[in-house]
């Protein structure tokens, strides 16, 4: 929380302090249903790395060896932590940035590349797993909804 409100103080991506905003909302969900378990220095790291680099290539492998710990290790502690696996929360955070930049104007092949996914037509169905629409779906329902 105090890392999206420096990130909002120097005038950062609005994305990137939303997705903090938004892994904050759902870490405390996730206490709220369970007796939590304290973030690790290690995973709090990746997960900064994640956000800040959302549109990079995020692989498992470099993310545990941001953590020092190995693939199957890392995904094991993550998941335990967060409650989610690795690759999933990834997807989420990719989903929402595409969002953002789909409303913005962005087509779904230049938001597809922009965010690492290998065509067009994977993207769409990685979207339509985390959103249950398809791009186009998605953003002809939020302009129906629009005043």
């Amino acid at each position: 929380m105090e890392r999206a409100f420096e990130l909002a103080l120097e005038g950062a991506d609005v994305q990137l302090i939303s997705s903090l905003l938004q892994l904050f909302l759902h870490l405390m969900i996730m206490y709220s249903q369970q007796e939590p378990s304290q973030l690790s220095m290690d995973i709090i790291k990746v997960l900064d790395y994640i956000l800040e680099n959302i549109t990079s290539e995020l692989s498992l492998d470099h993310l545990a060896s941001l953590a020092n710990l190995s693939c199957s290790q890392f995904k094991q502690k993550f998941k335990k932590q967060l409650g989610i696996a690795p690759r999933h929360f990834i997807n989420q955070q990719k989903i929402e940035y595409a969002k953002t930049l789909l409303l913005e104007g962005k087509s779904v092949t230049d938001t597809a590349m922009l965010l690492n996914f290998t065509t067009s037509s994977y993207f769409s169905t990685v979207f339509k797993k985390y959103t249950l629409y398809t791009p186009s779906e998605y953003l002809k329902m939020y302009r129906k909804e629009e005043p």
